[in-house]
């Protein structure tokens, strides 16, 4: 994985607020940050997550790039299909669901080729190394403790469009000022937030993994998750600065 010449700052940035961060939170400490042509895309993407699952003391970046993404191995679920899916959408002003490539396909061709790219991190930096889906003590005291570390990743990542899988409070706390555009059933919240100088979209949505919600049942790709966010982006991209 090689980052282009432009954003060797960038990833110096990036690398020195881990080893910071990993220095103030060192259990099963999993690194973020973003992928290569981060900066060349139209808007610049950061998703964020929960938790990683058996990622402890790695790289999440360099490992899902060079493991999985490039290689057309997204894992099994929906998670990081989703992603794909909406990235996708997000830089090419949403196509129709059913003309766009399949994840992999974008994983082996746009994303390896520079084409597509984003940022991603999780709210919590320690890994899950169990069976349980989500442990809610680590995770408290993972989100408690980098409360500072996650504002300065948005800060030196400085995203246009944040998509949260289900966590969006966790970023508008962080935020200097946050304002709610709209609520809806299938996308949760969609809300304009300001980082320094920096003003941002962020979409909450479902989580990627998901595959059923309370009052829904179950939750598809395109009813969900695609067409929700396309009609939210493009009522709202005009306040992106």
């Amino acid at each position: 994985m090689e980052y282009p010449n432009t954003e060797q700052e960038l990833k110096k940035k990036v690398d020195e607020l881990n080893n910071e961060w990993h220095s103030a939170c060192p259990e099963n400490f999993v690194r973020y940050g973003f992928y290569p042509h981060y900066t060349k895309q139209k808007y610049r993407l950061l998703f964020v997550g929960r938790e990683a699952r058996g990622l402890a003391e790695c790289d999440y970046i360099r490992t899902l790039y060079k493991c999985n993404y490039v290689v057309g191995k997204l894992m099994r679920g929906n998670f990081h299909h989703r992603m794909f899916y909406l990235a996708y959408g997000l830089l090419n002003d949403f196509p129709n669901y059913y003309d766009i490539p399949r994840a992999r396909e974008i994983a082996v061709t746009d994303f390896k080729e520079g084409r597509l790219s984003f940022a991603f991190m999780n709210i919590s930096t320690i890994s899950n190394e169990t069976c349980v889906t989500t442990r809610g003590d680590k995770y408290a005291q993972s989100k408690d403790a980098g409360v500072k570390f996650r504002r300065a990743m948005i800060d030196i990542l400085a995203p246009d469009i944040i998509v949260c899988a289900n966590c969006g409070c966790d970023i508008n706390a962080l935020a200097d000022k946050g304002k709610l555009l709209e609520r809806k059933s299938n996308l949760n919240t969609t809300e304009l937030l300001q980082f320094g100088e920096k003003t941002c979209l962020l979409f909450n949505t479902y989580h990627w993994g998901a595959t059923r919600a309370r009052g829904i049942g179950g939750l598809y790709n395109k009813d969900h998750f695609y067409d929700p966010l396309r009609d939210a982006f493009r009522k709202f991209r005009h306040l992106i600065s």
